[in-house]
């Protein structure tokens, strides 16, 4: 049977981030905004994996984090996740983890700041 989650695990805070064009000098700029309501959201954020390979002449790193909150948070492979100053796409549609649809979980991968 899987461990029960409770509110006290949430002890990361990360912020929902959504792509949207803005008009400068008559000239659309895409940028990141925060999701409203979302600049503060608890989780509990685990490690995947982390890999690295070497392609054409440098290092690339992947890392992946699990992402586990309440349920109600607007996120889609859309939007992006800043968690600890670095930038996270997330990686399909999030799905909900027990019975009670209280919790749901997605995944992202560490991405450059776009």
């Amino acid at each position: 049977m899987a461990k029960r989650l409770h509110s006290g695990d949430l002890r990361e805070v990360f912020e929902l981030q959504e792509s949207t064009l803005n008009v400068v000098l008559g000239e659309e700029t895409p940028s990141w905004d925060t999701v409203s309501d979302c600049d503060a959201v608890r989780a509990k954020i685990d490690y995947e994996s982390e890999s690295e390979r070497v392609r054409a002449g440098r290092n690339e790193g992947r890392e992946s984090i699990k992402i586990t909150t309440r349920k109600g948070l607007p996120a889609t492979p859309k939007n992006r996740v800043l968690w600890r100053s670095e930038y996270f796409r997330i990686v399909g549609f999030p799905q909900f983890i027990d019975a009670r649809r209280m919790w749901m979980k997605f995944s992202a991968v560490r991405t450059d700041a776009d």
